[in-house]
């Protein structure tokens, strides 16, 4: 045990005791705000000074002598540290999460020839740092945003992860100026070079979101990213600046990619729309016409028809349904649209005209297979003729609200022996109406017979409507329970009172 000596003197007036070496040290130590102990060689307590006082709410009179292993029960880590510091004479330093003592405690043992000196201190701010340092790792390490921080002079002190990889495993950075790490291009490819946004954000402390800038990484590729930059601070000063990017790439090519789609479709429908006929100038009989194609996004499609008046004064009304979808079926239903007019205004019989298509078409279209329906209208006495060519029956509405499917045989296009010579002839009552249309509308339940009679119903349903709006509403009213979508047509003619 620490034994401490001291000697005492006079002078003429005052009484004087001087320290010895040991007092002077325990003195010292008394006023360190670690907790300081000293362990004999039989593990009895020689000496704590205030801080340990303080630390274990005990005064050193009553444990000092003591056995500190019988007294305080030490963790088996801290025994196991103690013990060998004793035996290897090799100072050791460990943590301990000391609840009782106020929370965790950094304990250092050295040995001191046949004493041991333990030395403790409270880091409960050092191990909370060090969890929110941790921490922050594990968030920049998980993120997928590219992070990295500049200090106030743009110097780089970390980057995540992420932002090495999006800059090709770009790391070692540290220390390096921003835009000589990481050089840094403007939106229409002019360098930066002080003046960059976050140079800025460093200079005037405001938070930015940029797009449409360009990273050079590492392999001198450019990089297109979006980013925010925002300030750091500290004490109210700004110490610089961290940034988290997006490589953008895949964005903008697809943006590139929609924009080019949106082009081709509009062009699309621009064509489709131009090769609709104008609707001849007639007061008798009214006509309208709907037309919904499969893919709404490109306006393409295998329906098409055609109207137009004869120079013997017929109207001519073909419906044609090409097998397809899309740019190629509108190609081939244009290519059948146009042969028939041909052949019709070349006067060819209505007999010969699904014949006389087929073979105009077959070595051109040898792929080519699509229904049609050709009419003849007489706007003067409501005679109507037509054929088909493999086509649905075309709907008559009677004004008294009855109706009947028209039916004439004939075989498709593209199939052996296309055509027919069966001609089908009416006349056509006045308020009455002829509906001409494509499979689409009748197989949007799969069941041919419940199609059709469903398209009757609707058709009388809405019999107050006009031409035009009746045809948008067979289309409409169908698609909008459809289980299934095809092009889908519908052309009506309307003989009004004379």
């Amino acid at each position: 045990m620490v034994v401490t000596i001291h000697t005492t003197y006079k002078t003429a007036d005052k009484t004087f005791v001087e320290d010895t070496e040991t007092t002077r040290l325990h003195q010292t130590l008394d006023f360190l705000d670690d907790s300081v102990w000293i362990i004999n060689a039989d593990w009895t307590l020689a000496y704590i000074n205030k801080a340990t006082e303080k630390l274990i709410n005990r005064p050193a009179e009553t444990i000092v002598g003591c056995n500190v292993f019988e007294t305080f029960h030490p963790t088996p880590d801290v025994r196991e540290a103690v013990e060998r510091v004793k035996q290897t004479g090799v100072a050791e330093t460990l943590r301990i999460d000391g609840e009782a003592l106020g929370g965790w405690i950094h304990v250092a043992i050295h040995p001191q020839g046949s004493y041991l000196c333990v030395i403790m201190r409270h880091i409960n701010e050092i191990v909370e740092l060090e969890r929110r340092v941790n921490l922050e790792r594990i968030l920049l390490s998980s993120v997928t945003e590219g992070i990295f921080g500049v200090d106030s002079n743009g110097l780089i002190r970390f980057i995540n992860p992420a932002a090495a990889r999006m800059l090709k495993n770009i790391t070692n950075v540290i220390g390096y100026h921003k835009h000589d790490a990481i050089p840094h291009y403007k939106a229409d490819n002019t360098p930066y070079r002080y003046d960059c946004p976050i140079m800025r954000t460093i200079r005037d402390g405001k938070r930015r979101q940029v797009t449409g800038e360009v990273f050079i990484i590492s392999d001198g590729t450019h990089l297109p990213v979006e980013y925010i930059v925002s300030p750091t601070e500290e004490n109210g000063e700004i110490t610089g600046a961290v940034v988290s990017f997006q490589d953008i790439t895949a964005r903008l090519e697809g943006e590139k990619a929609a924009f080019a789609a949106s082009a081709t479709e509009q062009a699309l429908r621009d064509l489709q729309q131009a090769l609709q006929p104008p609707k001849p100038d007639l007061s008798n009989p009214a006509l309208g016409v709907c037309y919904r194609p499969a893919d709404d996004t490109t306006g393409a499609g295998g329906d098409l028809y055609d109207w137009q008046m004869l120079p013997c004064g017929e109207l001519h009304l073909a419906v044609v349904d090409v097998v397809g979808k899309g740019l190629p079926a509108m190609r081939d239903a244009l290519a059948v649209t146009h042969a028939i007019r041909m052949l019709s205004l070349a006067k060819t019989p209505l007999t010969d005209l699904v014949y006389q298509t087929d073979q105009l078409l077959t070595n051109a279209y040898p792929e080519l297979a699509a229904t049609t329906v050709i009419a003849r209208y007489n706007p003067k006495t409501g005679l109507l003729k037509f054929v088909s060519g493999g086509h649905p029956p075309p709907l008559l509405l009677n004004p008294d609200g009855t109706h009947k499917y028209l039916e004439a045989s004939g075989r498709a296009l593209g199939w052996i022996e296309a055509g027919t010579d069966d001609v089908h002839e009416m006349i056509v009552p006045e308020n009455g109406r002829v509906i001409f249309y494509t499979d689409g509308l009748i197989e949007a339940h799969r069941d041919l017979s419940q199609g059709m009679l469903d398209l009757a119903g609707l058709a009388r349903q809405q019999s107050h409507l006009n031409a035009e709006s009746l045809a948008t509403h067979l289309v409409e009213a169908v698609l909008s329970g459809a289980a299934r979508r095809d092009d889908c047509l519908a052309l009506v003619l309307e003989r009004l009172p004379s």
